[in-house]
């Protein structure tokens, strides 16, 4: 762990409203990129041992042949959900709701189907402080970094 200290030159309100600033307009472009690399991601073979769905019972496996993609009965739920997002985002945090077939809200779909995992996550961190990155390199003369 690297520890240092910001001593600010001016008032540290700049750096605070450039970083609210980032977060609501910037925290989207997250869960877009989210949306089109990953999403998709949760309907291949594989997906229940990679993002670790639940176990299924045996009604579900009753329709499910083996070796059938888990999540895909028919394919209406990937083909709604990879169709719409609505993203909203305030300067505290930002949201992404799809919409899907009313059997995706049942039996932990909703969790199952956002769920990363920790490459993802981190993936997606490195690209939100690339980004916010910039825009504090933008305040950068408002403060003194030493380590």
């Amino acid at each position: 762990m690297l520890r240092g200290t910001i001593t600010y030159l001016r008032s540290p309100e700049l750096t605070l409203k450039e970083l609210r600033k980032g977060v609501k307009e910037d925290l989207p472009k997250v869960i877009e990129l989210w949306h089109q690399d990953d999403l998709g991601d949760h309907f291949t073979k594989g997906a229940a041992k990679k993002y670790k769905y639940r176990k299924r019972n045996s009604k579900y496996l009753k329709r499910h042949s083996p070796g059938k993609i888990d999540l895909i009965l028919s394919g209406d739920m990937e083909e709604q959900l990879r169709r719409s997002i609505k993203i909203s985002s305030t300067s505290k945090g930002a949201t992404g709701r799809m919409r899907g077939p009313a059997y995706s809200k049942f039996h932990n779909k909703p969790r199952e189907i956002t769920a990363v995992t920790p490459k993802q996550t981190k993936d997606l961190a490195i690209f939100f402080d690339g980004i916010m990155q910039k825009r504090f390199n933008k305040v950068k003369e408002n403060r003194k970094e030493t380590v």
